[in-house]
This record gives C-alpha cells, structure tokens and sequence, in this order.
C-alpha cells in the first residue's frame, strides 16, 4: 500500500481493517496482471515468484505450477471483504487455506508491531520504500525455505500471497487507534 501511494499508512483517516480496493495497489503487487507469465518481475509477486522458480533459489527451485491463481486471490479478498460480506475477525485477512495453517498472530497486528522495529531508528534516507520492499521480499522467501518440510508448499505459497494481497489492502491500525478513544476497527 505504501508503495501504491494509496493514502498515508502512517497517518490515514480510516478505521483499522477497512478494506482499501485499488487498482494501483494490483500495479505493485501484480503489475495488474494475472498470468504468473506476464507478471513483472518488478512487482512484489514477479519478484517473488523469479526468486522461488529460479534453479538458483534456496533450497531448489519451486515448481511454478503451484503458485495460486493471481485472480483468484483477487476474487477471493473482493468478496470477502466486499459490502456484502460477512464481518471477519479483525486484524485477520481472509485465506482460502484450512483453519489449521491460518497464522496465530493477526498479521495486521503483526506489522503494527514491526512497523514501530522498523522505524524506530529512521533516518530520512533508510529505509527507503524499495529497501522496506526488499527486506520483506527476502524475509518472505527465508521464511518460506526454512518451513518448506513442514508445509505443503502449495498451502504456504498461497498462504504467503493471499496474506501478501490482504495487508496490502486493509488500513492498518496506527498508534492513535491503540490510545482511549482510537477509532474502532473495521468490522
């Protein structure tokens, strides 16, 4: 979303958990493309998918066949975070994976949290937009590696993308919306 210049995700006007539906946010997480073959290698998913399908990934190659289809992702989010969709549980984003690889810690509140790590020591040239990009592309792929055994890798890959896809569409939750009188979540 920051990258979407969508609206101020240190400081936007939004309940935590509304859902942000943007045709520039597809441009960075897809180049707007569905065909995993036209995906700009420039794009969050192209970066990650030229990583994961290279010979030369960690850990060998994943085999490019189990990538989620990108409009289905899409599909999937706009429904159910769509006027007529039923409320979620906050700070979760919705999966299309078994309940039982669903993440234990909300991933909204996970980046709530590691937005203030990150920033805490900022200085006005780092991190950039592209360094905080690359930081999390790799750690994403690190993390896909080391759980590779113990995941079907077909489930962590959509679950990685669809988690991708949702945070990069929801208002995050700022520090004002913690403090009494914060601006309820999104339901």
């Amino acid at each position: 979303m920051r990258n979407a210049d969508e609206l101020d995700v240190d400081n936007h006007p939004y309940a935590p958990g509304r859902a942000i539906f943007s045709q520039r946010i597809n441009m960075v997480l897809s180049g707007d493309r569905t065909d995993w073959r036209e995906v700009p290698i420039t794009s969050t998913f192209g970066a990650l998918y030229g990583i994961l399908t290279h010979a030369g990934a960690p850990g060998g190659a994943w085999d490019p066949r189990i990538f989620p289809d990108i409009a289905g992702i899409y599909q999937s989010y706009a429904a159910a975070r769509g006027p007529n969709a039923p409320a979620g549980q906050w700070g979760f984003v919705p999966l299309g994976v078994a309940p039982g690889h669903a993440p234990k810690m909300p991933p909204l509140r996970a980046a709530f949290e590691l937005r203030r790590l990150a920033f805490a020591n900022r200085t006005a040239a780092f991190p950039s937009r592209t360094d905080l990009s690359t930081v999390s592309q790799l750690a994403l792929v690190k993390v896909l590696t080391k759980t590779r055994r113990a995941i079907a890798e077909a489930v962590a890959i959509k679950l990685a993308f669809e988690t991708i896809n949702g945070m990069a569409k929801t208002a995050p939750v700022l520090l004002k919306h913690m403090q009494p009188g914060g601006q309820r979540a999104a339901s």
